[in-house]
């Protein structure tokens, strides 16, 4: 998530947008009194790797970047106006 708000601070200086990470011990604690926080838990330190192999040999389906993908997603949400 981290990398995720750098990216949308890059390339959306216009919103002012202010990062700070906060450590998994912090989220550990806050989530005991912060119900929203406690799904984040489970995923603390945790590696994902997900592949597109099947989609794209099976289906000639070709990727877009997880980046551009991320920034399309935010460009929408503010061309719907539910991003001020």
């Amino acid at each position: 998530m981290l990398d995720v708000a750098r990216l949308y601070q890059r390339h959306f200086p216009q919103l002012h947008l202010h990062v700070r990470p906060l450590p998994n011990w912090a989220t550990r604690v806050a989530a005991k009194f912060i119900p929203s926080l406690r799904a984040l838990v489970p995923m603390l330190d945790r590696q994902y790797h997900h592949t597109t192999a099947a989609a794209e040999t099976d289906l000639g389906w070709q990727q877009h970047t997880p980046d551009d993908t991320v920034l399309a997603a935010a460009q929408r949400l503010i061309s719907l106006g539910l991003v001020k």
